[in-house]
């Protein structure tokens, strides 16, 4: 059976929209006023680009064509996305492919693209504060996880946590000041805990231990 894609309401819990799942797809983001939804996409033998759909269905639309481009994520300023770097001077972890991306902006349409971090560390888009001016950004395999404050205004990135095994982000408060995130090892498949950071950094406070998967919701 293909895969579908499924928009549902969720007052009432009923499926409003059912669409063929573009394969593969990942990282799907609604707009701010819920009319469209951004994902990445790619093939084995193509890089990923990043994509838009009516949520009430209809055609594909393709924002980017350079094959690098991923883990999308709508708010209020624009689309964030990772776009990996290739062929860089002097880093031979660049040498057989895409690697070490950053965090990039564009608008919906798909125009006015450009970088936004310069960590070459391999982060993504996690969460947005609700007014666009802050963003969570992470490295998304949580092995080390690492989350990182990112001010559009000026451009700031800064680490707020070390390298942590199995740390991974979880939201933003609408405000944009404090972090939600969750720790827990596949691996190990032990006890996890969900935690709040201060978007400036500093220690972090245990929520709940045992539960490993957290969303922050208005």
């Amino acid at each position: 059976m293909h895969p579908r894609l499924l928009v549902i309401s969720v007052p009432s819990g009923k499926v409003i929209t059912s669409m063929p799942a573009p394969l593969p797809s990942y990282a799907y983001s609604f707009s701010p006023d819920d009319s469209q939804i951004v994902f990445g996409g790619g093939s084995r033998t193509q890089g990923p680009d990043i994509y838009t759909v009516p949520t009430n269905g209809g055609a594909i639309h393709r924002l980017t064509n350079d094959h690098r481009s991923a883990f999308p994520l709508w708010g209020s300023s624009g689309i964030a996305f990772e776009r990996y770097r290739v062929n860089a001077p002097g880093d031979p972890r660049c040498a057989s492919g895409p690697c070490g991306g950053d965090v990039w902006l564009m608008n919906p349409s798909g125009a006015g693209a450009h970088q936004v971090t310069h960590t070459h560390a391999g982060i993504a888009p996690a969460a947005w504060s609700a007014n666009g001016s802050r963003l969570l950004a992470a490295q998304p395999d949580g092995d080390p996880g690492r989350l990182f404050a990112v001010t559009l205004a000026t451009r700031q990135t800064r680490a707020i946590t070390a390298p942590v095994a199995c740390l991974y982000p979880a939201g933003l408060s609408r405000d944009g000041r404090t972090v939600l995130a969750f720790v827990w090892c596949a691996s190990t498949e032990a006890a996890g805990t969900i935690e709040t950071i201060p978007f400036t950094g500093g220690h972090p406070t245990i929520l709940l231990h045992g539960p490993w998967w957290a969303a922050w919701n208005a």
